[in-house]
């Protein structure tokens, strides 16, 4: 399963990564990130909210 983050940067600065965690054969599961160097602002991340 994964999921798209945002982690903050500095004030109004987002970078999205990927939250993927991975079930091994013995039931546990890992987890790891994947940044996909996008960096976006918190007034997109408002304004995309508002979309239906």
């Amino acid at each position: 399963m994964a999921t798209i983050r945002y982690k903050k940067l500095r004030p109004g600065k987002l970078i999205a990564y990927l939250d993927v965690y991975s079930y091994t054969g013995e039931g546990n599961s890992k987890r790891n990130y994947e940044f996909l160097m996008i960096y976006v602002d918190k007034d997109y991340l408002e304004a995309s909210s508002h979309i239906s």
